[in-house]
């Protein structure tokens, strides 16, 4: 009778630790299912702030210097061209963003849900690592497009 008790114990130790196992494994899936919700609320953001100032950029491009007369020649084509590479950079930067972000807001989710084992956890150090280069490229659009409208002040 003492053998039999004991294997009874040991087996329901391990049934109690393989659903503690279970239970853990569930709560990590959950909590990284709320990180890529978060990462992927996130890049959308950030996606939508770097296409209005893509947008701008375009505009301040598409822009004419209507302040040059034809008989005044004050603006040096040198400084019109500082003017049009600062907003150029920041429309490049800027669609780098738009365009890590979109990557990122569909094949990350995409990853985590129909991944192998650990997939989940894949997709959010994945995510984390293109957020980073989404902000690094969003904030030196926002630095350029403040330079070029540094420029346009000293162009005008």
């Amino acid at each position: 009778p003492r053998v039999a008790s004991s294997s009874r114990g040991r087996a329901m130790i391990s049934a109690d630790r393989a659903a503690l196992e279970a239970a853990v494994k569930q709560q990590t899936v959950q909590i990284r299912e709320k990180e890529v919700k978060v990462f992927t609320d996130n890049f959308a953001v950030l996606s939508t702030q770097a296409a209005f100032l893509a947008g701008l950029g375009f505009s301040a491009l598409s822009m004419l210097p209507y302040w040059v007369k034809k008989d005044q020649q004050d603006v040096s084509i040198g400084e019109l061209n500082v003017f049009y590479g600062l907003v150029s950079f920041s429309i490049g930067c800027n669609i780098l963003t738009m365009a890590i972000s979109s990557w990122s807001m569909i094949f990350g989710p995409q990853l985590a849900i129909r991944g192998s084992d650990g997939a989940m956890s894949r997709a959010v150090a994945a995510m984390y690592q293109e957020r980073k280069w989404a902000l690094r490229f969003f904030w030196l659009g926002i630095l350029f497009i403040l330079l070029s409208a540094i420029a346009l002040g000293w162009v005008k």
